[in-house]
């Protein structure tokens, strides 16, 4: 039982760490995150998510600053030293505080879409670590 708790930790920590800088796109086009710069994480969540939840003008502009903000504040997660449990629980804490905020600009339908792509991509991301554990 404690293995079981501590894979799900691990496996909710990588996911965390691998979906803060998306909502949406194929592995390839992930940033990879240990050499990409919190600008070019911000950049690319920027066109997905102008693409994918169809942001306005303003929108665009306002999510732009949130982005940038939060992937320069994700950036000491990634690179830190520290237990994966420590780091996953920061970055948990900071992508808490960001949704929080794209609530706020975001209308209803779209913050469910995203909302809706974070559970797709946590799901896949737990069992992509589920099936890398056990080959």
């Amino acid at each position: 039982m404690k293995n079981k708790i501590i894979s799900f930790r691990i496996a909710s920590v990588t996911a965390i760490l691998a979906l803060f800088s998306a909502i949406t796109g194929a592995k390839a086009q992930t940033p990879d995150l240990k050499t990409s710069t919190p600008e070019q994480r911000a950049e690319w969540q920027n066109k997905l998510m102008k693409e994918k939840l169809k942001l306005t003008d303003t929108q665009y502009h306002q999510v732009s600053n949130l982005n940038l903000e939060y992937a320069r504040k994700m950036q000491p997660v990634i690179t830190g030293e520290g237990s994966r449990f420590s780091r996953g629980k920061k970055a948990r804490a900071l992508m808490k505080e960001k949704e929080d905020k794209l609530k706020q600009l975001l209308t209803k339908e779209q913050f469910e879409a995203y909302q809706q792509d974070i559970k797709e991509k946590m799901s896949a991301a737990k069992e992509a670590f589920m099936q890398s554990k056990n080959p």
